[in-house]
C-alpha cells in the first residue's frame, strides 16, 4: 500500500511540474507615468510574463497596431522566473486591448493574457503665459494657465519664474518662484483640465531682459515661455507675414512683409477723429465660400487643410465670440494722410485662444495692400487678397482686452468708406479662466502643526514664516520659547548611589569578619 501510494506522489508531482508553469504564470504590462488602465501612444511599455518555474519558452503575442523591437520568442530556465519585453508600443489608439503569451515546456503549451487596457495619447501641456510683454514699472500681475491637450494625466506639473535674466525685477513678498500643480487631468481632442498660477512682481523703471516660465511634468515635455522687458516703447505685431491666395487664378502671389515701421510705430497720438461709427458684429459666414481665406486660417493653426466639421466648429465660435464684442469704426484725415481705424473690446468671460480678426478694406480707400501701412500692436498680420483683406491674429484674447487697427494711405479719401468696410471674427477655441479661490484673510497668522503661517496678501495660500522648535502657541499665534534649562541631578544621584554602595561594604566586611 505504502508503494502504491508513494507511486502515485511520483505521478502527481510530475503532473504538477508539467502544468504548474500555465497555472502560476501572469502577464502584466507597466509604462510609468501612464494612468490605470491605460498606455500611452508612441511611448514603449514592459510586458512581464512572471511566475515561471522549469524550463520553456515564451512566444508574446501581439495585437495589431502594436510592435516590439526584440524577439517575440524568449527562453527561461529554471533559475529564472520571468521574461520581459521592454521595447513595446502601441502605435494607434485603441481600446479593450489585450496581450498574450504562450508558454511551452515539457508538457502542452498554455496561454494567459493581460487585462483589457486602451491605448491613449499621451500628455500634451499647452501654457498661455499673460502679458507677453511688460512696457512699464510698477507692481505688474504674471498669469500662467496650463492645460494638458492629451488624453493621459499630466504629473507632478511644476511651474517656476525665473529672474535671473531679468534686471530690476523681483518677486514681491509671500510669493515663491517655484509652484506646484500637482496632477492635470487629461481629455480627448484638447478639453483636459486647465490650471493656472500667478505671482506678482515689481518692476523697476529701468528693468531689462527677460523673464522665463518653465513648466514640468514627470510623464510630458517641458514647455518654456518668456516675458520681455522692454520698457519705454510700443511694440506692434508679434509677427507679420503674408499669405496668398488659394486657389482660383489670379491674385495668388506671395505679397512682400508690411515694412518694419508699420509694426512699431505709436498710435497712441491720433488726429482728430471726423467721423465714428458703432459696428454691429454679424457672426462669421464668409468663411465657408471663401479658400483664400481657409488657407491662411490653416497657416496660423498650424493645421492641414480644414473639413466640413473644423469650418463649423469655426463658425460656432465666431458665433459665440461675436457677441460679447463691442466695436466701432473711426475715419480721420490730417496731414494729407487718410486713417481707417476698427477698434474692438472684448467682454466675454472665457478665454479667447487664437482671436481672428478677418477685416476686409474697401477699394475706395485703397487698390492694394501695397498702398496701406497698417498699424496692428501685438497682431500677426496675415495678407490674404491684395484687394486688400487682412487677417489679424491675436495668441489669447481676456476679458477687458482692447484691440486697435489702423490702415493709412497717402491723400484724402471719402468718409463714406467707414460703411464699406466689413470684418468678421473667428478663433481656435475659448478656454475658462480659472479663478484662484480665497483660502484665508490676508496677512492672517495661524499655527499648522509646529510651523507658524502667514497667509499671503491675495488670501489665496498659506506662506510658511518659522518653524517652531518647541511648538507653536496657538493662543498667541508665535513660536514657544526654549524651555528653561532644569537642574541635572542624574550625576547627585549617581554619586549617592556610590556612596551607599560604599557604605555598605565597609560595614560588610566590618562586622562579618
Amino acid at each position: 500500500m505504502r508503494k502504491i501510494l508513494f507511486a502515485w506522489l511520483i505521478v502527481l508531482a510530475g503532473l504538477l511540474s508539467i502544468i504548474s508553469p500555465s497555472l502560476s504564470a501572469t502577464i502584466s504590462i507597466s509604462q510609468p507615468g501612464s494612468d490605470p488602465g491605460t498606455v500611452m501612444q508612441g511611448i514603449a511599455f514592459t510586458v512581464t510574463v512572471s511566475g515561471l518555474s522549469n524550463s520553456g519558452t515564451v512566444s508574446l503575442i501581439l495585437p495589431s497596431g502594436f510592435s516590439v523591437e526584440e524577439p517575440l520568442q524568449k527562453s527561461f530556465s529554471s533559475s529564472t522566473s520571468s521574461v520581459s519585453w521592454t521595447t513595446v508600443k502601441a502605435n494607434q489608439k485603441l481600446s479593450a486591448q489585450k496581450i498574450s503569451a504562450t508558454i511551452t515546456t515539457s508538457g502542452n503549451p498554455s496561454s494567459i493574457e493581460t487585462d483589457p487596457f486602451d491605448v491613449i495619447s499621451p500628455p500634451s501641456l499647452k501654457v498661455s503665459v499673460t502679458p507677453s510683454q511688460i512696457t512699464s514699472s510698477g507692481e505688474k500681475t504674471i498669469q500662467v494657465t496650463v492645460q494638458n491637450w492629451g488624453e493621459t494625466s499630466a504629473k507632478d506639473v511644476v511651474v517656476k519664474l525665473d529672474l535671473s535674466q531679468a534686471s530690476g525685477v523681483s518677486l514681491v513678498t509671500g510669493y515663491t518662484s517655484s509652484v506646484s500643480l500637482n496632477t492635470i487631468l487629461g481629455g480627448s481632442y484638447g478639453s483636459g483640465e486647465s490650471k493656472g498660477v500667478s505671482w506678482r512682481v515689481n518692476v523697476d523703471s529701468s528693468a531689462s531682459g527677460s523673464i522665463s516660465i518653465e513648466v514640468t511634468s514627470s510623464n510630458a515635455d517641458t514647455v518654456e515661455k518668456t516675458i520681455s522687458l522692454s520698457l519705454g516703447t510700443v511694440t506692434g505685431g508679434e509677427e507679420v507675414t503674408s499669405t496668398g491666395g488659394g486657389g482660383g487664378g489670379g491674385g495668388g502671389a506671395i505679397i512682400p512683409p508690411i515694412p518694419k515701421k508699420n509694426i512699431t510705430e505709436n498710435i497712441t497720438k491720433m488726429p482728430k477723429i471726423e467721423k465714428k461709427k458703432t459696428l454691429e458684429i454679424v457672426p462669421g459666414k464668409g468663411l465657408i465660400n471663401n479658400t483664400k481665406l481657409q488657407s491662411a486660417i490653416e497657416k496660423v493653426l498650424k493645421i492641414a487643410k480644414m473639413d466640413e466639421n473644423a469650418i463649423q466648429n469655426l463658425l460656432k465660435l465666431s458665433k459665440a465670440i461675436s457677441g460679447n464684442l463691442s466695436a466701432n469704426r473711426e475715419f480721420s484725415f490730417s496731414e494729407n494722410k487718410s486713417k481707417l481705424r476698427l477698434r474692438l473690446k472684448y467682454n466675454g468671460k472665457e478665454k479667447v485662444i487664437n482671436f481672428m480678426v478677418y477685416d476686409k478694406v474697401p477699394k475706395t480707400f485703397a487698390n492694394s495692400s501695397n498702398e496701406i501701412t497698417v498699424i496692428a500692436p501685438k497682431a500677426k498680420i496675415s495678407v490674404i487678397e491684395q484687394d486688400p483683406e487682412y487677417l489679424f491674429t491675436y495668441s489669447e484674447l481676456n476679458s477687458g482686452d482692447e484691440i486697435t487697427i489702423e490702415y493709412e494711405v497717402d491723400g484724402e479719401r471719402n468718409s463714406s468708406v467707414i460703411e464699406e468696410a466689413y470684418l468678421e471674427v473667428y478663433a481656435e477655441k475659448l478656454e475658462k479662466i480659472l479663478s484662484v479661490e480665497k483660502i484665508c484673510t490676508p496677512l492672517e497668522m495661524r499655527c499648522y502643526n509646529n510651523t507658524l503661517q502667514q497667509c499671503n496678501k491675495e488670501g489665496t495660500s498659506w506662506i510658511d514664516k518659522e518653524y517652531c522648535e518647541y511648538g507653536c502657541n496657538e493662543t498667541v499665534l508665535a513660536c514657544n520659547p526654549a524651555p528653561e534649562a532644569r537642574p541635572n541631578y542624574f550625576w547627585l544621584l549617581l554619586l549617592l548611589i556610590v556612596m551607599i554602595v560604599i557604605a555598605v561594604g565597609i560595614w560588610y566586611f566590618k562586622y562579618n569578619r
